[in-house]
C-alpha cells in the first residue's frame, strides 16, 4: 500500500551492519597499532558509506580520505566533498578503482600528511622506517538489497533525484516532478509512463524500482552524487 510504502521511503537508509559491534572492537584495536587512518567512501554517498563511529573511534589519528567512483559521480559534488573534508582537517585523494586513476598519488599522499612524524623519524636517524596506515572501506554499492527492500530503496532515490537532478528524471524518465509528491507517487509516475501496468490498469512499481535501480548502477542516468556537505551539517 502507498502508506506503507511512503513511510519506508523517507526513512534514512543509511546501512549499519549487524555485526557492527564486532566490526568495531576490530577497527578500535587496528587504530591502537597505525600511524595514520584512511577511510575510502564512495564519492556518490560519502555519508552513507561512512562508518558512523569512525570519528570517535580514530580520535586524533591523522586521517585520510579517498573518495573513490569518482566516475560515477558528480564532479562539482566531489570538488565540494573534498573541501568539506580538508576543511575538517583530513588529506584527501580521489580515485576512481576501475581505471586506476589517482592511485599513484596514495604513497605521496599519505607521506605528505604523516611530514612531522617523518621528520622526526630522520631527526633519530629513522630513515625508512615503514609507516603504518589502517583502511577502512567504504561499502560502495548504494546500500544493501537483503536490508532494504528495491522498492523502498527506489522510492528513497526518486526523491534524491528529484531533488539534485530533475533534469535527470525528465530526460531519462519524461518526468517532472509534482509539487509535493513523494517517492512512492514519482516511481508510480515514472511506471506509467514506462507502460509498467498490470490488471486493472495499476503500476507495477516493483518492476519500474528494479528498472530505476538497474539504470543506475549501469551509468544510465549520468554522474550523480546523492548527498551534499550541507546534509552533513544539518
Amino acid at each position: 500500500m502507498k502508506q506503507e510504502a511512503n513511510s519506508e521511503a523517507t526513512m534514512n537508509i543509511q546501512w549499519y551492519p549487524g555485526h557492527m559491534t564486532k566490526t568495531r572492537r576490530m577497527i578500535e584495536a587496528d587504530v591502537k597499532l597505525v600511524d595514520a587512518v584512511c577511510e575510502i567512501l564512495d564519492a556518490r554517498i560519502p555519508l552513507a558509506s561512512r562508518n558512523p563511529d569512525i570519528d570517535a573511534i580514530c580520535g586524533t589519528k591523522p586521517r585520510m580520505i579517498i573518495l573513490n567512483r569518482i566516475d560515477m559521480a558528480d564532479p562539482a559534488m566531489t570538488k565540494r566533498w573534498a573541501e568539506h573534508f580538508r576543511a575538517k582537517g583530513y588529506s584527501v585523494l580521489q580515485t576512481d578503482c576501475k581505471t586506476k586513476k589517482g592511485i599513484s598519488g596514495f604513497v605521496p599522499a599519505v607521506r605528505e600528511l604523516l611530514a612531522e612524524k617523518l621528520a622526526r623519524y630522520a631527526e633519530k636517524g629513522q630513515v625508512g622506517r615503514p609507516l603504518k596506515v589502517g583502511m577502512r572501506l567504504a561499502y560502495t554499492g548504494a546500500v544493501k538489497e537483503d536490508v532494504i527492500d528495491t522498492e523502498t530503496l527506489a522510492c528513497h532515490f526518486m526523491e534524491l533525484l528529484a531533488k539534485f537532478y530533475p533534469q535527470t528524471l525528465l530526460e531519462r524518465y519524461k518526468l517532472e516532478a509534482p509539487e509535493g509528491a513523494d517517492g512512492y507517487d514519482l516511481l508510480q509516475l515514472a511506471g506509467r509512463k514506462r507502460g509498467y501496468l498490470v490488471s486493472g490498469g495499476e503500476v507495477n512499481t516493483e518492476r519500474m524500482a528494479k528498472a530505476l535501480m538497474d539504470d543506475y548502477r549501469s551509468g544510465k542516468l549520468g554522474r550523480l552524487t546523492l548527498e551534499s556537505p550541507e546534509e552533513q551539517n544539518a
